[in-house]
């Protein structure tokens, strides 16, 4: 409790973590795929606090907690996984500051400000606004445990290199990184409960069981969310988008519409985009991107999917929005019959 509070003192906010056990993690699920680094607290990191009362109380209730620190409020975290973050931190020149070693990497800490980003690196995360990383003594899920390799008596934060918040993503040396290598992580508030909701509705139809998608959303409601929903209405909406119907648009019932391959791939691409009314709206760039296809094979599938009743495009009057682009196209996906998946009137009507 003691190193805890101590943080708390330095002005570090903190909360409790559940911490991994031999049969997996303290929070007792069957299947947890964040031992160890997923909150014990109702609110998540929006109960992180500085007061050495709060702190003491908590870790007096559960004092083999793992500890989590906000980042966030001048304090960014670079988290370095494995040999191919290393070989990527390699070439970035980062400079002496505050550093943990982990389970699999190190965590560098700096004065600064940034977002929570993925892979601005091979293998390398920003942890910023709205998210949080763990901090010793924690307990890896591999068995060891986080340590200060340089700790905050030994040497104060590091101010935050350039690159990190290069909007062009430049590395050092100015050479570009690979377009798209870099993306947000994070769903605010207000747009929440619609993307998970959104996201259980495409696992479902993809035969995903409802267990599954519980499991799955509680997974991207902590890495993508923020701040995090709670856990009781992640479960609302998991429980809602299993309503939806699970062979309408799984890989079987596909299957057995006997289309060829280029219009397969074209429909899971425009599966993936799809609003949870089943209402994609793409451009025809957008889905040669995704599928691989040449612009020519996409006009064709496109056609080969409308012909056979289950996708119906509607094209905007003004096919070019400016020179040499062309508008997207709202792509509706459909049943057998013809039916939106959510217009039940049309479908009773049949």
């Amino acid at each position: 409790m003691e190193s805890v509070i101590d943080l708390g003192l330095r002005g570090f906010r903190v909360f409790p973590i559940y911490e991994p056990t031999p049969d997996g993690c303290s929070c007792g699920r069957p299947v947890c795929t964040k031992a160890g680094k997923h909150p014990r607290t109702a609110t998540g990191l929006k109960a992180a606090t500085a007061d050495v009362e709060q702190i003491s109380e908590w870790w007096t209730r559960w004092p083999q907690a793992n500890v989590g620190i906000v980042t966030g409020s001048g304090l960014t975290v670079v988290d370095i996984d494995g040999p191919e973050g290393e070989a990527a931190a390699a070439h970035l020149n980062l400079p002496t500051t505050v550093e943990v070693r982990t389970g699999r990497g190190r965590h560098l800490y700096f004065t600064g400000a940034s977002t929570n980003r993925v892979n601005i690196r091979p293998h390398i995360d920003i942890r910023g606004e709205g998210g949080y990383v763990i901090a010793p003594p924690s307990m890896h899920a591999s068995g060891s445990r986080y340590e200060w390799v340089r700790g905050p008596d030994d040497h104060d934060p590091a101010p935050l290199p350039t690159w990190v918040t290069d909007r062009d993503q430049k590395a050092p040396n100015g050479a570009r990184t690979p377009q798209g290598s870099c993306r947000e992580a994070t769903v605010r508030e207000g747009e929440r409960n619609n993307t998970l909701f959104r996201a259980g509705c495409l696992m479902r139809t993809i035969g995903m069981r409802p267990a599954e998608i519980h499991m799955a959303l509680l997974v991207r409601n902590l890495d993508e969310c923020e701040p995090p929903l709670e856990d009781i209405e992640v479960e609302q909406i998991a429980m809602s988008a299993s309503g939806t119907p699970s062979g309408l648009f799984n890989d079987s019932w596909l299957l057995d519409q006997g289309l060829p391959s280029r219009a397969l791939a074209v429909f899971l691409a425009l599966r993936e985009r799809a609003s949870y009314r089943c209402l994609a709206v793409v451009g025809l760039e957008g889905l040669r991107q995704r599928t691989g296809l040449s612009r020519s094979t996409v006009i064709d599938a496109t056609a080969d999917l409308e012909a056979s009743g289950i996708v119906e495009i509607k094209r905007p009057e003004c096919a070019w929005i400016r020179p040499g682009v062309r508008a997207s196209n709202e792509y509706q996906l459909l049943d057998p019959n013809g039916a939106s998946v959510n217009n039940d009137k049309r479908r009773r009507s049949q």
